[in-house]
């Protein structure tokens, strides 16, 4: 099995500390290649044909692993944006931060609007694909309350029962309306 990024990816950790979590996407699904994969340092398996369902599951079991005790300790207020932090995981590209912040609101508004429309047409299956989506995006500035609010709505999606959709959906909104009040001071300062 040839593992490629998963040294250089070890050589950062090492240098620069922290954890880069690894989904293994591979065809190799015989007896024995998940924990092949494992072995070699990668956090989750998703073996092809590929299934929705299983690479969020995978992702999500990255991210709960990741969101341990360390990042609540060092977790801001409410969707507060540390400047430097987020530069530094842009790799002090101030041109990058600032298109990939340019995109998000751009986008943003109309990601809400299909949320909407998905939990009034009453598709569980959209509303969490559509919030999935939008937890990533969000989840590059901030894993505050829009995060945790996306990540709950999308939880709903999955459950199929959209009862407390609407009221979550507004409440995330609200947190994305305060983060995008956030980055667009951002940049200013950029």
């Amino acid at each position: 099995m040839k593992i490629i990024g998963l040294v250089a990816t070890s050589d950062h950790e090492r240098t620069a500390g922290g954890h880069v979590p690894i989904v293994a996407l591979t065809a190799r699904a015989m007896a024995g290649d998940r924990e092949q994969c494992l072995a070699a340092g990668m956090d989750a398996y998703v073996p092809k044909p590929l299934r929705s369902e299983d690479l969020f599951a995978a992702i999500d079991s990255v991210v709960t692993q990741q969101r341990g005790p360390s990042v609540a300790a060092t977790q801001l207020p409410p969707d507060k944006i540390d400047r430097d932090v987020l530069l530094e995981g842009f790799g002090g590209r101030a041109d990058l931060l600032k298109h990939v912040v340019e995109v998000f609101l751009e986008d943003a508004p109309a990601t809400l609007a299909r949320l909407k429309q998905a939990i009034q047409a009453g598709n569980g299956t959209e509303v969490a694909a559509i919030a999935h989506s939008l937890k990533g995006s969000v989840g590059l500035f901030s894993q505050g309350q829009a995060f945790e609010g996306i990540r709950r709505l999308e939880q709903v999606g999955k459950s199929g029962d959209l009862s407390q959709a609407e009221t979550t959906r507004a409440e995330v909104e609200e947190s994305v309306a305060r983060l995008t009040t956030e980055l667009r001071a951002l940049l200013d300062g950029l």
